[in-house]
């Protein structure tokens, strides 16, 4: 099978990617995000999925709600079997389920770039300046 000449990779449409007000990204972020899509893979996404499991089945106030919220939505005809991705963002106590589990069991192995607002914030004591924070800088990032 032949590629068409066209055909476009992601660092490609890393590279071309722009910020909500048009300035193109930076050497660093254009790394950042291509090295977040060489990191990810099944690993990733099986450790995600045990940690939102063992975090819902080992507390049984938040499976029996999340259970609830289930059978609620399939008794309304709001989700199909198996549910959708389109369908499951549409379930508020699932997503943060979802987001709580990932908040306390991340699976990437490293800390990804916080965007401190206009002004910047304290935080426990300690100033943070507006921008982009990089947390963990990689030696290729000097």
């Amino acid at each position: 099978m032949e590629r068409p000449a066209d055909r476009r990779d992601m660092l490609s449409r890393f590279i071309e990617a722009k910020h909500p007000d048009g300035r193109p990204l930076s050497l660093d972020e254009v790394l950042t995000e291509a090295g977040t899509v060489v990191g990810a893979g099944s690993d990733t996404t099986g450790i995600s999925l045990r940690a939102i499991l063992y975090y819902v089945i080992t507390n049984p106030e938040v499976y029996a709600k999340l259970q609830d919220e289930i059978n609620d939505f399939a008794r309304r005809g709001e989700i199909s079997d198996p549910v959708t991705y389109s369908e499951s963002l549409k379930m508020p106590y699932f997503c943060a389920c979802v987001k709580e589990a990932l908040r306390m069991h991340s699976a990437v192995g490293y800390t990804l770039p916080r965007h401190v607002p206009k002004g910047g914030r304290t935080i426990a004591g300690r100033f943070f300046p507006e921008g982009v924070l990089h947390l963990l800088r990689s030696p290729l990032n000097k």
